[in-house]
């Protein structure tokens, strides 16, 4: 039977026995999101607290502290893979290869924008990592001096 199905079974049992008789169960959130047909919330799935670490991460992205938003990236991505969080742990993966990339470390950067390619396909993330990773040719190496007078 389907889940669906079976929780609808033991509540038309629950109903037809009486008040005197109480079924008791407990189902996980994803298992009731699941019955429901609906998604889990983001914030149930992978804690609120990640996210809000995620966000911090962006942010310190953008003040160009990437040392420090390379390594919680590092962290959360086995945390929103753990949690099934595919679409998070893509963009930690984008992320994470980006502030490589800007940390001047573009064999480690092109590892990480492939594996997000490789694990997250038709992702946003992945759309990014392509278009980064498109772009490597010209952004490897050390820049040529200005050459003039």
């Amino acid at each position: 039977m389907r889940p669906r199905a079976n929780l609808c079974m033991l509540m038309l049992m629950g109903s037809l026995a009486g008040c005197a008789t109480t079924y008791s169960y407990s189902l996980s959130p994803e298992q009731i999101a699941r019955v429901r047909g609906t998604a889990l919330p983001e914030y149930e799935l992978v804690g609120e607290q990640n996210i809000v670490a995620f966000n911090s991460a962006v942010e310190a992205t953008s003040e160009l502290r990437y040392e420090a938003a390379a390594g919680e990236f590092s962290r959360l991505i086995s945390v929103f893979e753990k949690a099934g969080a595919g679409r998070r742990a893509a963009e930690a993966t984008f992320w994470l290869a980006y502030c490589y990339e800007k940390l001047h470390r573009p064999a480690d950067a092109k590892v990480f924008y492939s594996r997000c390619l490789r694990k997250y396909p038709g992702t946003a993330g992945a759309d990014q990592a392509a278009r980064r990773l498109n772009r490597f040719p010209a952004i490897e190496g050390p820049r040529p001096l200005p050459v003039g007078p």
